[in-house]
């Protein structure tokens, strides 16, 4: 598993900017949720990793980052594509939720 954990806003522009998808978890040290789900999380990026690059947010050191990208609620999971995001979903997820949503947003097979 190879999870980045983003720590200053460059970071995500030049990983999201790659000819490659990414998919970033905005997330909090305190939230509950959030931490429920990183099991989950860390389960996709792994499954996946051939398919996309996967990093982690912390709202709470990079407010700004999640303010531009309309994170109201975490944890939030968007998906990025040259740099742009394409699409995103929030709250907690079971794996099988997260791999359908992959699939409708890649738009096929997640292998």
């Amino acid at each position: 598993m190879n999870i980045v954990e983003l720590t200053v806003a460059p970071e995500l522009a030049a990983l999201t900017g790659e000819n490659r998808w990414v998919l970033v978890d905005f997330y909090a040290d305190w939230c509950g949720p959030c931490k429920s789900m990183a099991p989950a999380f860390e389960e996709i990026a792994t499954r996946y990793s051939e398919v996309f690059s996967a990093a982690k947010l912390n709202v709470d050191k990079l407010p700004g980052v999640a303010s531009t990208y309309g994170v109201r609620g975490i944890p939030t999971f968007i998906l990025f594509h040259h740099g742009l995001a394409v699409d995103e979903i929030s709250g907690t997820q079971t794996v099988a939720n997260m791999e359908k949503w992959l699939k409708a947003a890649i738009g096929g097979d997640l292998n």
